[in-house]
Parts: C-alpha cells; structure tokens; sequence
C-alpha cells in the first residue's frame, strides 16, 4: 500500500470510530486486511513468507465489514488513492478482481473506493446511514 492510500485508509478508520452503530463504534464492525506486499531486503522477504504461509492472499480487499445486511453478508473496500484531476486512477490489479468476483458470488457486497470520501459513502449506503 502505498503512503496516499495508507493516510485515506487512516482517515476512513478514524471517520468510523466517531460515528456509532448499534451502540457501539462502528470501527468496532471493521476490519483493515494485512494484504500488503513487502519490498527490499532480506527482512522484508521474511515477512512476505510468514505472512503467506499465514494464510495472507495478494488482492484481498483492504477493508471489510462484518455487519450483513441483506441480501449480503458482509461488505469489502478495495481502497486506492483518490482520484486527481485530470490523472489517472488506480489500477485494480487482476488479483483483486478475482477476489471481488469471488466473494460477490458468495453474498458480500465488494466496492473499489477512491479515496476516504469515496469508501465513507459506499459503507453509509450499504449500512442505510446518514453520510
């Protein structure tokens, strides 16, 4: 994840831990996905390895929500940078494609947000709240 994304993803969690569902924070309902690869050095390749022999897998969604709401049982966040005026978006890698086809197939609501923004709607619109 690179810094841009990593910032947008604190800021979503920090969001949610203000607002509260079912009495509770609703970053209590959420869940951030150590799916990151790890670049350079030997410690670095270490850490892949423990983390894939931990069950981690490349392209898993960044966010997830436990809450179902029907029809779905779950929701998941791709999250990627925002998008920039007259820039290019972020690629969703072939990886996290399949992985949203996957878990949509088995009744989680999945979205590629841009940004906090973007991420905070898409959970407020699955969740029926108040952006």
């Amino acid at each position: 994840m690179n810094y841009v994304e990593h910032r947008e993803q604190v800021a979503f969690f920090r969001l949610a831990s203000t607002r509260r569902y079912l009495g509770k924070p609703l970053s209590d309902y959420l869940a951030a996905v150590p799916n990151a690869g790890t670049t350079g050095g030997r410690r670095a390749m270490l850490a892949g390895v423990r983390r894939k022999a931990e069950g981690v897998k490349a392209g898993f969604p960044d966010v997830q929500c436990i809450i179902a709401v029907p029809p779905y049982s779950g929701w998941h966040c791709e999250m990627k940078k925002p998008r920039s005026e007259g820039g290019k978006d972020s690629d969703v890698s072939e990886a996290q494609k399949d992985w949203i086809l996957r878990l949509e197939a088995v009744g989680r609501k999945c979205v590629v947000a841009f940004g906090c923004a973007e991420a905070w709607k898409e959970l407020c619109a699955y969740l029926k709240i108040k952006v």
